[in-house]
């Protein structure tokens, strides 16, 4: 009932699923009159346009397929989760370690007709929409942001069922080796390993 809270949870929403909070407000005020969004107006299904990050590293695995490669390996296929061109790039890291002699055209025989144009219209601009560097550094936020996000929300659920052993050591340890890790990105260190 509190406006203000809904818009927070909804901004909360938004980022999680890469979506713009008008459309999760939009689908909680749809909800909340009765009426279900129907599949199209999913946050998820919203994002029409691939963020500079996503088409930095398409870029590059279509024109420095080597560079590319080694980013590409330092993700799991579920890190690409919630994004536009998620499909794309678990294609993508599924061959990285591969030679990269072929890769592109292996990639593209793997995608779907929707997914082959998307990549040829990135491919085809002159230069890259974002360093394949800053590329993987913008999308390691993102899973750890999304992955903060779910150990905040497993915390507020366990407090707020007041579940036996409520908030865990490990669940607590991990939010602030996530905080950590956000800091660490932020000022261009690297805790993580990678």
């Amino acid at each position: 009932p509190d406006v203000v809270a809904r818009d927070q949870f909804a901004d909360r929403i938004a980022h999680r699923v890469g979506a713009t909070e008008a459309v999760v407000r939009d689908a909680i005020r749809q909800e909340i009159a009765g009426r279900r969004p129907q599949p199209t107006e999913s946050p998820m299904a919203v994002q029409d346009d691939p963020r500079d990050a996503e088409k930095g590293l398409i870029w590059a695995v279509m024109h420095q397929t080597e560079a590319a490669q080694q980013i590409l390996l330092q993700f799991e296929p579920e890190h690409f989760k919630g994004l536009r061109t998620a499909s794309i790039l678990e294609v993508a890291h599924s061959l990285a370690g591969g030679p990269a002699e072929g890769m592109p055209e292996t990639m593209l025989e793997r995608l779907t007709e929707e997914e082959k144009a998307l990549v040829h219209a990135i491919a085809a601009t002159e230069k890259a929409p974002a360093d394949v560097e800053d590329c993987r550094d913008v999308l390691l936020r993102w899973c750890r942001e999304r992955e903060l996000a779910e150990v905040r929300d497993e915390i507020e659920r366990r407090q707020r069922d007041g579940s036996s052993g409520a908030v865990d050591d490990a669940l607590l340890a991990r939010r602030l080796d996530l905080q950590c890790q956000l800091v660490a990105l932020d000022s261009g260190t690297d805790l993580t390993g990678r």
